[in-house]
């Protein structure tokens, strides 16, 4: 179980959500980019649309499948350390199940995703955003916020006694 729990709280899957985010934020601006190209109305700009619309499809659902597929095997996994650790607390197998350091790794940067996405969804609606680029802004403060949230959600259970 001290295996599962160094897999659940692994540094590379922090860095593939992280990644998984920026892409989909990516793939975010690509999309508010092409619908932009689209209202135009030249044929020239009509298909730049087009274009950076199937670039924001190959962006954003590669990596929301990604992120999908983590959060089902998070879930499995975390229910399987919650119900071992109901069974019993030994004192001497309780060492085995510490990842030291892996939970900072997910709770301090996350903590930082998370309010730069609140911070730019705020300065966002407060500030004279212009239409085109208010939809590009708060989609991406949204993933930002959302992947930030998802660390926090898996940063926190490990810290609670």
């Amino acid at each position: 179980m001290g295996m599962l729990a160094r897999w659940y709280l692994a540094p590379q899957r922090a860095l593939l959500l992280w990644l998984a985010a920026g892409v989909f934020a990516l793939g975010w601006v690509l999309a508010v980019s092409g619908f932009q190209f689209l209202v135009t109305g030249r044929l020239v700009e009509q298909v730049l649309g087009v274009m950076f619309l199937v670039l924001a499809l190959g962006a954003t659902i590669p990596s929301s499948l990604g992120v999908a597929h983590g959060i089902r095997r998070d879930v499995v996994v975390g229910g399987r350390l919650r119900d071992w650790a109901r069974l019993d607390r030994d004192a001497q197998t309780l060492p085995l199940w510490r990842v030291p350091g892996s939970a900072l790794l997910w709770l301090l940067p996350s903590v930082v995703l998370c309010s730069l996405g609140s911070v730019l969804g705020m300065s966002t609606v407060f500030s004279g955003t212009e239409p085109e680029g208010f939809g590009m802004l708060m989609g991406v403060s949204v993933v930002f916020a959302a992947a930030g949230g998802l660390g926090l959600a898996k940063a926190i259970p490990p810290r609670q006694p």
